[in-house]
């Protein structure tokens, strides 16, 4: 048993952490719109920009996680979340666009990278259930986000709630670094380039 919750821990971590952000984001948006003076219905279009940057980052996902490795690809995508963030709490519309397809980014590393950890390190028959219970963790991160950023935003408004949920993937970075060097592989010969994310198939 042992060896299946390990890597369902170390799965499951990101898959929370970046699960905040991503869904903290339309808890805070009303409130980031309000700022920006736009009109309520611009929060589908930080949506939008969040769904493409992860769709986007699926398809890509060739030029990073079998290039860097799954640990590496998941502490790059908590602290990829961390500048989306950055860059909403710039309170410009051009910052909050960009930074919400960074977020999306982020958000679909954990998909590619935590599959490949547990189908490297849990035993095919419990492939079933570790997979699914790894996907508790959206709806976790989900009620963490709500309630957290909900909580902070009442009472100290959403820069601040914001910059509380970035604690999650910053957190999630720094345990990533300890796990056991077991995990730590899986990358190709290959350096990472950052135009290969644009490049097409």
């Amino acid at each position: 048993m042992r060896l299946i919750l390990l890597p369902l821990a170390i799965v499951m971590l990101p898959q929370i952490s970046l699960s905040v952000i991503q869904l903290g984001i339309p808890v805070l948006a009303p409130l980031l719109i309000a700022d920006l003076g736009l009109a309520p219905e611009a929060v589908g279009i930080i949506g939008g920009c969040m769904g493409f940057g992860s769709v986007w980052m699926f398809a890509a996902n060739r030029a990073v996680t079998p290039v860097v490795g799954p640990i590496r690809a998941l502490i790059g995508a908590c602290l990829l979340s961390i500048f989306g963030a950055c860059l909403l709490l710039t309170s410009t519309t051009v910052g909050v666009l960009c930074g919400a397809v960074v977020i999306g980014f982020a958000y679909a590393i954990t998909a590619p990278a935590g599959s490949q950890i547990l189908s490297n390190h849990v035993p095919k028959p419990w492939w079933g259930t570790v997979f699914s219970i790894r996907m508790a963790g959206v709806p976790l991160g989900g009620a963490v986000a709500g309630i957290a950023g909900t909580g902070i935003a009442i009472t100290f408004g959403w820069h601040y709630a914001l910059a509380g949920l970035m604690a999650s993937p910053l957190i999630c970075a720094v345990a990533l670094l300890v796990v056991p060097k077991r995990f730590r592989g899986g990358g190709g010969d290959q350096p990472f380039r950052l135009a290969a994310l644009f490049e097409p198939v």
